[in-house]
């Protein structure tokens, strides 16, 4: 019996993304057949091509090959053109209908679409109501299209306006002024108007000197003896002679930020809420009443004050009650006991839905305009709706602990946004280090930064090595300047000397684990030393564990942000306290500044993906690029010993060595007793000793052997009770 074969299916595997671009093809070349069709109209495709989309949509047909060529481009999600976005394909699909139904109701050839689309709308709500619908869909089109409001068209049509008015008045004014030239005064003072061609009385010129500027040095500039003068042709050509006095740097402007949002805030009932919290407190033994209300972007504060004698401990103790009571939205409340500054508890509810607080919104603000250094940032508003703002130099270094997806990276990037907008890339840099690679990695090749933006682990240790050693040459430069700080240097320097630098650390626990102890010393050395040199830390951790952010750490960075975090003991490693645990998370933090004890509740700052890209394009195309210092990613350990591969010698060196040739041995224990130093110390002084020669191998547990009779650069000494070889100087010379 013969074997029955198998039919053999043959599939056709292709990718997605094969598949999107080859449709992103075809539409590409039916737009450019459509095109050619339009100017070569006596080829038989052409016509009929041309035929075909004329007798759809009639004149607007020329609309079909722009909404093709945009669907095409649009389907590769490659080419980043700014205007290949989903809004210009709908706006020019509405352009093409409205048009072409706009057409056919005014009697042109608006196609078949055009008649069907104006036949429906003339039937329904009669000839005048379809023209003010299909007028309507062409003004939203082209809303969409260039992506503008009515209040911005309104705007640019006032400043038309303005404008039109006053080139009128210039040219009503410029018309005056020649009447006025006609008029020309006597040696009599009678007016005389000069009608043609009149002998008139030319005016005596007196000639004056021509104009010379004068140098007069300054109490601080070397004096010499003669005063120079410039004449006036040149006195432009003169540079002062300061650094950057070629460039000039220009902020990115405000219309790249998004304008604050204007959508309400529901926050439920307030005065019904404030009623229950009367009445549960009240159900447990707490007598209290409203004082005031604050309203925040997203919580709101019903600050109460309790009767005389009720203990703050047991309204601290009632926050779960009042969260069932008041069927929070996310379950918990706040209790702030006290208020600072207030003889007032603060209870403090999540509202139903949050409202973003803009970075605009903040950058414009009343505080920030007040605020007089240029280190000061954003940091949001507070639960009673109130910008806050603070300065760096403050601080001086921020530790900042949150969960992933609590606002950290957004809290970073407004600190950023904020320096962009008051500092210039002369007045200060930035070292950015981003293990995660996903976050400052945005920031590469701006103006303002000393290094491209690290992302090695073991490159993280160097710039902490390096930032050490540029405090230590600022205090040099400070003591020689006889200056307190660094704004006191750049003030006797007459310019930006010296710049502020801000090293920012996206996930310190990265680079804590790759090098814990020597990057943890140049920490402390940092957070102790660098506030007069202007030099600041900004420290970002996921888990705020206790391996990560040591005691030495946690006392010399006193300033700290906690966003929301999982448990109560993440908590109190960050700010020592419980509550950040109850946070709401997406900007919701406490900060707690080092002047304060306890922290403030903070809305941070929104600053979206479209604001980075809009700002970092800006400061790129500006034609300042970044001045990078190879030297920061190569920097060595100096406290390395030989042992270890460094250059540098134990402080003990010289000593042990006339200890172990004054006792004509050498072991570890030796040198412990002589110079009161750790087992571990010693060891690696016998490490050097063997590596310089001096000291033979390790015998077990035997004293090495000394390879040197005497300590080196020392003279020689001779014993006197041996005079047969001790060498005699010369009598005479043999010549």
């Amino acid at each position: 019996m013969a074997r029955r074969g198998r039919k053999r299916k043959i599939k056709l595997k292709v990718r997605r993304d094969t598949i999107q671009s080859t449709l992103s093809i075809v539409l590409l070349l039916a737009a450019g057949v459509i095109v050619i069709s339009f100017f070569a109209p006596n080829y038989a495709i052409n016509e009929r091509v041309k035929e075909t989309v004329v007798d759809l949509f009639g004149s607007s047909a020329v609309i079909l090959p722009l909404i093709l060529v945009v669907g095409g481009l649009l389907y590769t999600q490659a080419i980043k053109w700014k205007f290949i976005e989903l809004r210009i394909l709908f706006g020019l699909v509405g352009l093409l209908l409205g048009s072409s139904g706009l057409l056919s109701l005014v009697g042109f050839n608006g196609g078949v679409v055009g008649d069907r689309l104006s036949g429906v709308l003339e039937g329904s709500i009669s000839s005048v109501g379809g023209f003010l619908v299909l007028a309507a869909a062409l003004v939203i089109s082209g809303i969409f299209i260039f992506d503008v409001s009515i209040a911005e068209i309104a705007e640019y049509s006032n400043k038309l306006k303005e404008r039109f008015v006053k080139d009128k008045k210039k040219d009503k004014t410029k018309d005056e002024k020649e009447d006025k030239d006609d008029i020309k005064i006597t040696s009599g003072g009678k007016e005389v108007k000069d009608e043609g061609w009149k002998e008139e009385k030319e005016e005596e010129r007196v000639e004056l000197p021509e104009p010379s500027f004068e140098i007069i040095p300054s109490t601080g500039e070397p004096k010499t003896k003669g005063v120079g003068k410039i004449p006036e042709g040149k006195a432009a050509t003169i540079a002062p002679g300061l650094p950057y006095t070629d460039k000039i740097w220009e902020p990115p402007p405000l219309d790249l930020l998004l304008d604050p949002s204007t959508k309400p805030v529901d926050r439920g009932d307030v005065k019904s809420r404030a009623q229950i919290i009367i009445d549960t407190l009240g159900s447990f033994g707490v007598e209290a009443k409203v004082a005031e209300i604050n309203y925040g972007p997203s919580v709101t504060q019903y600050a109460l004050e309790a009767a005389s004698g009720i203990r703050i401990s047991r309204v601290a103790s009632l926050h779960h009650d009042l969260a069932l009571a008041l069927a929070s939205p996310t379950g918990s409340v706040r209790i702030e006991a006290p208020i600072p500054g207030k003889s007032l508890i603060g209870i403090e509810v999540p509202n139903n839905t949050r409202t973003p607080v803009h970075f605009k919104e903040l950058l414009l603000s009343d505080a920030m305009k007040g605020a007089k250094s240029k280190r000061a940032i954003v940091l949001g508003k507070d639960v009673s709706g109130m910008p806050l703002v603070y300065d760096i130099a403050k601080m001086p270094h921020l530790l900042v602990a949150g969960s992933t997806g609590s606002g950290k990276s957004v809290f970073l990037h407004s600190l950023l946004f904020t320096l962009f907008y008051r500092c210039s890339p002369q007045e200060c840099k930035f070292i950015l280090i981003d293990p995660k690679r996903v976050e400052l990695v945005h920031y590469s090749d701006i103006p303002y930064l000393l290094t491209p933006v690290v992302t090695d682990i073991d490159r993280a240790a160097s710039v902490f090595r390096w930032a050490v050693d540029e405090m230590e040459r600022r205090y040099k430069l400070l003591e020689s300047a006889k200056a307190r700080n660094i704004d006191m240097y750049n003030e006797k320097s007459g310019f930006q000397a010296l710049p502020y630098i801000f090293i920012v650390v996206d996930e310190l626990s990265e680079i804590m684990v790759a090098d814990p102890a020597r990057v943890e010393k140049s920490i402390i050395r940092l957070a102790q030393l660098a506030r007069a040199t202007g030099i600041h830390l900004i420290l970002t951790v996921q888990r705020p564990s206790t391996n990560v952010i040591t005691g030495l750490i946690k006392a010399n960075i006193p300033c700290r942000v906690a966003f929301n975090v999982t448990s109560q003991v993440d908590s109190r490693v960050i700010i020592d306290q419980p509550g950040a645990e109850k946070l709401l998370g997406r900007g919701d933090m406490l900060f707690v500044p080092p002047d304060a004890a306890k922290p403030k509740r903070i809305q941070g700052t929104l600053v979206s993906d479209k604001e980075i890209n809009n700002v970092v394009n800006y400061m790129r195309s500006a034609g300042i690029g970044p001045e990078y210092k190879d030297s920061i990613l190569e920097m060595k350990d100096k406290t390395l010993s030989v042992s270890a591969g460094g250059d540098a010698k134990d402080d003990f060196f010289k000593e042990a060595v006339e200890i172990i040739v004054s006792a004509g041995k050498a072991s570890a224990s030796l040198l412990q007793r002589r110079l009161s130093i750790g087992y571990a110390r010693a060891a690696r002084i016998l490490d050097e000793l063997e590596s310089e020669g001096y000291v033979g191998p390790a015998q077990g547990s035997k004293p090495r052997d000394v390879l040197i009779k005497q300590v080196p650069g020392e003279s020689p000494t001779y014993d006197l009770g041996d005079a047969e070889e001790i060498p005699q100087a010369p009598t005479s010379l043999n010549i």
